[in-house]
């Protein structure tokens, strides 16, 4: 089985695969090929001629400790059914991250269809999400007077917007760096599979936004931002509304989303949370170093396991004073020795209940990682 970078000949194919493993429309499919997949930034694994399995890897910048990142979301994992259990995706995966850490890319993302799947491969669940239903009928009590919903496409508001996701995103990190452009390309592919993207109007002011569409008598809400705890309600409110009398309304929330608080009561509403984002390190200085609380510590030493990016694994030594992470090959005792998986979580802090339990003592307060904001990433960067 052959391994290589996709050309535009290998699109056709891609295109088919694509369609037989996510089922979406043509017009929606046709837009993410021609504006989110990048030349050179797509592998597949061919059998002569035919491909058998592909993936895609889509670069963006995100917030890290409030520094600016490099990361790629991994996108389209696909293999025809009769390929399977080959351990392609698996081989896909290792290229995918050399070709990745050449780039400079520090994290890779994912949001798998099973998390499991990808575990081995040094991925570990970062954010979970609240997935929120709301009945007809459920909002009725909450005053949306003097708000408006209203269409981007009509009436645009890109500033207002952009001005209420920074808002949202102040108390967390791993969140997509998003200028004009970025918000267009998301707005548009939001259309191209039969959405909208609202924002909430209140005195000429944008008080809060949604990424919304219509399936049947459900109103399903992919990202929103709101900013504050009426702006939210309203929002929620007036959404539902769009449904009709006998709708429902389905939004995905972060979790520490206040949901109750602005509601009168919980009647009619379910809350079912659900592991969401995934993250694999590349590159180990470029994402422990930001993370260290510098003015607790002035050394951290540690020994990885990774058993896919040999660079990453062995005994590390981060020095806090001099912003340097370095291999360590002499034979100081590393008290700490961790999987990559189980260092991830302990960056970003998910878990932490479990960690203890499994470790006695979080493995944070051993590192002194400043991981106090949780991880904010959407499924669509």
């Amino acid at each position: 089985m052959d391994i290589r970078t996709l050309t535009m000949e290998d699109m056709g194919q891609a295109k088919a695969l694509w369609d037989a493993a996510f089922g979406d429309s043509p017009a929606y499919r046709d837009w993410y090929f021609a504006n989110r997949i990048q030349e050179g930034c797509s592998l597949g694994a061919f059998e002569g001629e035919q491909m058998a399995s592909m993936l895609h890897m889509l670069p963006f910048e995100l917030d890290w400790y409030g520094r600016p990142l490099a990361a790629a979301c991994i996108a389209g994992v696909a293999t025809w059914p009769c390929q399977r259990k080959k351990g392609l995706a698996n081989a896909l995966l290792k290229a995918c991250f050399e070709q990745l850490k050449a780039r400079g890319t520090s994290l890779a993302f994912l949001y798998p269809f099973r998390q499991s799947f990808y575990r081995p491969s040094g991925f570990a669940t970062v954010s979970d999400m609240d997935k929120i239903t709301f009945s007809a009928g459920s909002l009725s009590a909450i005053d949306a007077q003097g708000y408006k919903l209203l269409e981007h496409a009509q009436t645009p508001n890109l500033n207002g917007i952009r001005e209420v996701y920074h808002e949202m995103t102040v108390n967390y990190t791993g969140y997509a760096l998003r200028d004009e452009r970025a918000w267009r390309l998301r707005a548009q592919e939001w259309a191209a599979d039969g959405g909208s993207l609202l924002w909430l109007e209140k005195n000429g002011a944008c008080r809060g936004y949604a990424l919304w569409a219509r399936d049947g008598d459900k109103g399903v809400v992919e990202e929103w931002g709101a900013r504050d705890l009426a702006d939210f309600g309203a929002l929620c409110r007036l959404l539902l509304e769009r449904c009709g009398g006998t709708g429902s309304l389905e939004m995905l929330a972060p979790p520490e989303t206040p949901v109750f608080e602005c509601l009168p009561e919980r009647k009619d509403v379910r809350v079912e949370r659900i592991p969401y984002a995934m993250m694999r390190i590349l590159d180990v200085p470029k994402v422990v170093l930001p993370a260290i609380a510098k003015d607790i510590q002035d050394e951290v030493l540690f020994e990885l396991d990774d058993g896919t990016i040999a660079e990453n694994a062995g005994k590390w030594i981060i020095s806090c004073k001099m912003s340097m992470a370095q291999r360590q090959y002499d034979a100081r005792n590393c008290a700490l020795k961790m999987t990559v998986g189980q260092l991830i979580q302990v960056l970003t802090h998910y878990g932490r209940a479990a960690e203890q339990a499994r470790w006695g003592v979080y493995p944070g307060e051993k590192l002194n990682f400043s991981a106090d904001k949780p991880i904010l990433l959407w499924d669509k960067y």
